[in-house]
């Protein structure tokens, strides 16, 4: 339930444009997409039992734009993407 209320928040932001959705990809995209992949089952069994079709919704939301619009180079894991970054010069 935690982490369910949790992206749900974020999705709102994000559908709210008051967090940008790149920077949720960056932050947290990962791990939105594969616990929505083991949670997504539960959440619709926990829909047809309560009733409530509602219930993480906004969760389902931001995978599924997540899905959609980062796939190709963008998927490719920071560690890799950026293993030549270094920090400005002090």
């Amino acid at each position: 339930m935690l982490v369910s209320l949790t992206i749900e928040s974020v999705a709102i932001m994000v559908h709210r444009e008051i967090i940008d959705i790149d920077m949720v990809w960056e932050l947290m995209g990962g791990v939105v997409l594969s616990t929505w992949d083991r949670l997504r089952d539960w959440s619709d069994s926990y829909r047809r039992a309560s009733g409530r079709e509602k219930f993480d919704e906004w969760y389902q939301w931001l995978a599924a734009r997540l899905e959609e619009n980062y796939s190709g180079p963008k998927a490719e894991p920071a560690f890799r993407r950026f293993a030549r970054w270094q920090p400005p010069p002090r």
